[in-house]
């Protein structure tokens, strides 16, 4: 009975850091994270632990994450990926799409948003999109730019080559606009609004429309100008938020640290006595 007394008085400890390593993920729903992918699966082709539909001539496999040997993402190779699943935003309301994003040395071809279309096929079109974040240009570091209705918006922020960033969409699907950040994992203190100029704003590819948005949605463009015929783009950990939501919702690798310490000297001590 000791012994479980003794036991039963650590799980205050552990619970507070449960909680502390959980609240910033509340209001953060996990889309995917591919953890229970197996390792070396081609997405889209019904696997368990993923709902991705697959088109095009690309590639896309669950593989060990360039940026973290024990961490499972998916790994896109060009040419023509095509990559989306079902997530809701609906009209009227506003949410925040997060993932993470990376690429190797050079320069690739790649959008990631949403789209309110809910059948999705021509690869090699990207008017599928409403909410879209681009690096396409031909020439390595590359900046990130973002789609406002007809036009591209430049960012003076580059996206780095092997280095992790952090992605947030604040998508309003009542004026159909996306805000945009991002950050370097474990650099920048905190997310970096993009902007061109003083525009930081920009409407859907599509212009104003009452549609509900229905689809993430990930493209990797042709090859050439600059561009690898078999250049590589990684994303992972995809969630989304109601509201305006610039937390990051992916546990820190110490906080699940801290939370084995706690586990293990409960026990050490329940087997002391």
């Amino acid at each position: 009975m000791r012994n479980l007394y003794s036991f039963v008085r650590f799980i205050p400890l552990v619970l507070v850091l449960a909680v502390s390593s959980r609240s910033v993920e509340a209001s953060w729903i996990l889309l995917e994270d591919f953890e229970d992918v197996t390792v070396g699966a081609n997405l889209g082709a019904a696997n368990p632990g993923e709902n991705f539909t697959l088109n095009g001539t690309g590639s896309a496999t669950v593989e060990w994450s360039a940026w973290d040997a024990a961490n499972r993402a998916a790994r896109l190779v060009n040419p023509q990926v095509q990559l989306f699943m079902p997530a809701s935003i609906p009209q009227g309301t506003t949410a925040t799409l997060f993932y993470q994003l990376y690429k190797p040395t050079g320069a690739v071809n790649i959008s990631l948003g949403m789209s309110d279309d809910v059948a999705i096929t021509d690869p090699t079109q990207f008017y599928w999109f409403e909410s879209q974040l681009v690096v396409h240009s031909s020439t390595d570091p590359q900046a990130f730019r973002m789609r406002d209705g007809g036009t591209f918006r430049t960012s003076p922020t580059n996206f780095l080559p092997n280095t992790l960033y952090n992605v947030w969409h604040v998508i309003n699907n009542t004026t159909d606009k996306t805000e945009m950040y991002v950050q370097r994992d474990g650099i920048d203190p905190a997310p970096i609004k993009l902007a061109e100029g003083s525009i930081d704003s920009f409407t859907f590819r599509n212009g104003v429309a009452s549609n509900n948005l229905v689809n993430l949605l990930v493209m990797t463009g042709n090859s050439g100008a600059g561009v690898a015929a078999h250049s590589t783009a990684w994303f992972d950990n995809v969630y989304l938020s109601t509201g305006e939501n610039l937390t990051n919702p992916v546990p820190e690798p110490t906080t699940w640290a801290m939370l084995a310490v706690a586990l293990a000297i409960a026990g050490f001590k329940l087997r002391r006595r």
